[in-house]
């Protein structure tokens, strides 16, 4: 007789997917999901759910890592799952009589963790997701940028004395910052990842500012992103962890650190022209810009005030403005909005004006869209690369092995090779991992990198690499 986990597990049958469009095997990693799990969490209990697949939500609760394991391996090995993902904060135990230990299709709304299932919060998550239509995954170019992005941010926090948990998405890159707090300090955390939205997201990569809510579902390393279809220039990968500090897990960041984290974005921020934020092409909107648009426009704002909005939506900006649609509704009748997670609204008391929202005021004032025009795109053919600053995910030994390779390709070209081919990121030393699913990345004769539209094609013999190889790993 089948185990009553057995019949949960069991799909519905299903129709056949068509096979992916690269003969490329994209399969989970037990290991870095136990290990995933093990770094995370502690003892406890974690949902895990999958979405948007043809049984609809999977989902189902765990105190059992060994089982969530083998399940999660089971689930993400579907190719019809696009992507598998867990609970990061520490949440309500009694959700493990949910579905214990199991997992299973077609979970009914409701039924998954929210906001107040979330008893603290353990984790203050960072993820750069280049931009890109929805629904297709990134191409090797676009990731470049993100890794670009979180590798500022990297710098940022540890220049200030904050360690972060380095990891691959598929599609972008993570970090984790190991955090300690009620989930009443939600204002603050939403004020942090505002932070970060305005001082790093660019025209490339945003970073995205929906995952400060605490029941924020989270990608499960060791498992598949599958958006869109399998194709050799937007491919399927395998999520992974790069880099963790020494025992990062057990030093959580102090509130006192988290602020300063924040005043200090909130310094450079207030420092920062609204023209020099406009210049670097990000589309996440401050209320300079709002206030440098409205005097473009000649559109009359009230002052500036701080503003609580309703429904739990936290904290932002408010400005008191005659209504654009009737001119009888009067300043103070009529306001624009700009919440703490960068989301502008518009809002007019009058009823007559109830079915005018932020988008029937945006075609009303088209200037409030910020549509920039199309920019020329750069051209790399002559112009010489400049190598990235020295920081110390770029020195050491993988720079000095980039530096040996094919002299002629600029230096970035080959770190990217080296970072996204075959890994690297031990904690605290740059050399190449010696794990065994990397090394039959080690086994070609040419790696081709798409860079800002170009590409840079870097051929070497097995011999001179494993050469190469042997060193880094000796």
């Amino acid at each position: 007789m089948a185990s009553t986990t057995n019949q949960i597990l069991a799909a519905p049958p299903t129709a056949p997917l068509a096979p992916p469009a690269t003969a490329t095997e994209i399969v989970p990693n037990a290991g870095e999901i136990q290990r995933t799990l093990r770094l995370l969490h502690v003892p406890g209990v974690v949902e895990l759910r999958a979405l948007d697949t043809p049984e609809g939500t999977w989902s189902g609760y765990y105190n059992n890592s060994q089982a969530m394991t083998e399940h999660a391996v089971w689930l993400s090995a579907k190719e019809s799952v696009p992507g598998t993902y867990h609970t990061l904060q520490d949440i309500d135990p009694a959700l493990l009589a949910r579905l214990q230990n199991s997992v299973k299709g077609y979970t009914k709304k409701g039924t998954t963790t929210e906001d107040a299932d979330v008893i603290r919060y353990r984790w203050f998550p960072l993820d750069t997701d280049p931009v890109r239509p929805a629904g297709i995954s990134s191409t090797d170019t676009e990731k470049a940028f993100a890794f670009e992005v979180i590798q500022k941010i990297r710098l940022f926090l540890s220049a200030r004395h904050a360690e972060s948990v380095l990891a691959d998405s598929g599609n972008g890159y993570h970090l984790l910052i190991r955090i300690d707090l009620p989930v009443e300090q939600k204002q603050l955390v939403r004020d942090l990842m505002a932070g970060f939205v305005r001082m790093f997201s660019t025209k490339e990569v945003k970073v995205d500012v929906k995952n400060s809510n605490p029941a924020r579902i989270w990608k499960l390393y060791g498992t598949p992103a599958r958006k869109g279809s399998n194709t050799p220039e937007r491919p399927w990968r395998v999520s992974r962890l790069l880099d963790v500090p020494v025992d990062v897990e057990k030093k959580p960041v102090s509130e006192d650190l988290l602020r300063s984290l924040l005043e200090a974005m909130q310094a450079e921020l207030k420092d920062t022209p609204a023209s020099t934020a406009e210049a670097t092409g990000s589309n996440v909107l401050t209320p300079e810009m709002i206030e440098s648009e409205a005097a473009k426009l000649n559109f009359k704002l009230g002052k500036r005030e701080e503003y609580k909005f309703e429904k739990d939506k936290g904290t932002g900006s408010k400005w008191q403005i005659d209504c654009p649609f009737n001119p009888e509704h009067k300043l103070p009748d009529a306001f624009l909005g700009l919440r703490s997670d960068c989301v502008f609204l518009f809002s007019c008391s009058h009823d007559s004006c109830s079915s005018n929202g932020t988008n029937a005021f945006i075609e009303k004032v088209p200037g409030f869209a910020f549509v920039k025009g199309a920019e020329p795109e750069e051209d790399f053919s002559s112009a010489s690369v400049e190598p990235y600053p020295e920081c110390p995910i770029f020195t050491g030994a993988l720079t000095s092995l980039a530096r040996k390779l094919c002299p002629s390709v600029p230096l970035e070209f080959k770190m990217w090779a080296l970072m996204t081919r075959w890994g690297l990121l031990r904690s605290g030393v740059d050399v190449l991992v010696d794990a065994p699913h990397v090394q039959p990345r080690f086994q070609t004769d040419l790696i081709c990198l798409p860079w800002r539209g170009k590409t840079a094609a870097i051929n070497e013999s097995r011999n001179a690499m494993n050469v190469i190889v042997e060193t880094a790993t000796s």
